[in-house]
């Protein structure tokens, strides 16, 4: 899958590459440009097609990227033990993605608060002021290296292997990539996605409103949230088929959308608790290690954006929330709950009818 603001090309990483290695979303690095002339100054195109370099590891045995990548007893330095242990012989790569390099693709600047710490570094003792570097929206994101990761994130070329069940792909809007990726965790816990070392250009036609701003944290309500909620693993759904499992998200859509009321709204405020509490933390960490080297106005710009985040997670977690769906259900207008819920049963049922639509489309010519 492509998206419609993307040129088909492969862009080596401006950065010293890695070896394979086994790493999470949050390891992803950038590098933020004053222009697009500077953008266009570091690039490094492949020669390979970068559809053909995903279509080589897509549906691959885990095993067989290990031992291209992994030849003697010392490329295994460093490898964390946590991340690799879910991985075993019948792990394949049902999901592939890259980079981006372009425009970031998110609407506000709050993404550079997950970078890994080198790269926010990096950003901070920058020559250029932060806001102007935010405002160009010319940014490198990806990884150095092929990287190995439990589920999805967001990519502008995505490939997904259908010769295993995976859940549908919905075009839910904002976090709909997420969504999916939780999903197919779900139905094949032991599959593995492949992150490639290299980025596709992002040159969106549309005109992106330029923003200076660090606005806040706050945690909403959204998509996401139902994808974390969904995303877990219920140990009683281990070992089962994908088919079972993927049954078994429609029970659990079906179950949300016929909770009552006050029960629902108690569940979403635990979960939005729980996600502020974590963000929270997040901040106050970032807070106690700022860096001490840096361009001033940048490092003025960066705790402003952090000690504001912290009052603002603050009021969150302290004010009582009663109705969270209230915002959701607003959107549909009128009853907004009747809606929210014809909406939950209905995408219950599709999930539910999913297998059977795949196997009539195996007939299709």
């Amino acid at each position: 899958m492509l998206d419609d603001d993307v040129v088909a090309e492969a862009i080596a990483p401006p950065a010293a590459p890695k070896d394979l290695r086994f790493g999470s979303a949050n390891d992803r690095e950038a590098i933020l440009y004053p222009s697009r002339e500077a953008l266009t100054g570091q690039r490094l195109t492949l020669d390979e097609s970068p559809l053909a370099l995903m279509i080589s590891e897509l549906g691959q045995p885990l095993a067989n990227a290990l031992k291209r990548s992994w030849r003697s007893p010392s490329d295994l330095f460093g490898l964390d033990g946590a991340q690799s242990s879910r991985f075993g012989s019948q792990s394949r790569v049902l999901l592939t993605q890259c980079g981006s390099w372009g425009d970031p693709g998110s609407i506000g600047n709050s993404w550079i608060h997950y970078l890994p710490s080198a790269s926010l570094q990096r950003l901070l003792e920058s020559s250029h002021e932060l806001g102007d570097l935010l405002a160009a929206r010319c940014v490198w994101m990806g990884y150095r290296g092929p990287t190995l990761t439990e589920h999805g994130t967001m990519s502008q070329l995505t490939g997904i292997d259908h010769t295993s069940l995976l859940p549908p792909y919905l075009p839910a809007g904002r976090g709909e990539d997420i969504l999916f990726a939780l999903m197919l965790q779900r139905l094949h816990p032991e599959s593995v996605v492949w992150n490639a070392g290299w980025s596709i250009p992002h040159l969106p036609v549309d005109t992106r409103s330029p923003s200076t701003e660090l606005a806040p944290l706050e945690v909403q309500i959204g998509v996401d949230t139902l994808a974390e909620w969904l995303g877990s693993e219920p140990r009683d759904q281990w070992g089962l088929s994908p088919e079972r499992r993927l049954l078994g998200l429609a029970e659990e859509i079906q179950r949300l959308a016929d909770m009552n009321i006050s029960a629902l709204n108690a569940l979403v405020a635990e979960e939005q608790l729980s996600r502020t509490g974590a963000t929270l933390g997040r901040i106050m960490r970032q807070l106690a290690t700022i860096p001490a080297s840096g361009r001033p106005a940048n490092l003025t710009c960066w705790r402003t954006f952090l000690e504001a985040s912290r009052d603002r997670l603050l009021a969150q977690i302290q004010a009582v929330e009663t109705d969270p769906l209230e915002a959701v259900s607003n959107a549909f207008g009128g009853d907004g709950m009747i809606a929210l819920r014809h909406l939950g049963r209905g995408w219950s049922r599709a999930v539910a009818t999913w297998p059977a639509i795949c196997e009539a489309a195996r007939a299709f010519e």
